[in-house]
This record gives structure tokens, sequence and C-alpha cells, in this order.
């Protein structure tokens, strides 16, 4: 922010990205997609909020969103292995 602060940039990096943890249910959401991972093995959740902002249509199992799917958990396991700390791992975590 300090470069907008002091006047030497009008524009800040428009890209903003939520991760989430809660357990073993990992989220990424961007402006446009949200995306739920349930580990190990789901049901896992796929919403276009721009076209759907009130998450009516889970596109987790529509082969026509496989690659925003897959790029969006990607980019999730990536944060997570690189910020996780083994004792505050909810992949640990079983219900």
């Amino acid at each position: 922010f300090l470069p907008v602060l002091e006047g030497e940039s009008e524009t800040l990096n428009d890209k903003v990205v939520i991760f989430d943890e809660y357990g073993p249910v990992r989220m990424i959401r961007t402006e446009e997609w949200k995306y739920v991972h349930r580990y190990p093995d789901g049901p896992n959740d796929l919403f276009h909020l721009t076209e759907d902002p009130d998450e009516r249509t889970n596109l987790a199992e529509d082969q026509a969103h496989n690659k925003a799917k897959g790029e969006l958990k990607a980019e999730m396991e990536a944060w997570f292995a690189r910020y996780v700390t083994a004792e505050h791992d909810g992949l640990k975590e079983t219900y």
C-alpha cells in the first residue's frame, strides 16, 4: 500500500483471493469463483459467483468447468503448502 499512500501509484494489485480452512475443509474464493474442497473424499463445491452470487448451482461435477476447478484447487493447495504450520494443519482433523 505504501506506493499508493505516497502517491506513486494509483492502482493496487486488482486480484483479491481469500483462503479459508475449517478442519479438513479448505476453500479458495476469487471475485469470480468459489471452490470448497472437503478432504479426503468430498463432496466438493464450485460456484461461479459472478453468474450465481447466491451459490445455488454447484458446478463441481460439471466437466465443462474442470479447468477452472483444477486451477483453483492447484492455487489453493500451493497456498496452503506454503503457509500451513504442522501444529495447525486442519487436514489432520477428522469428523
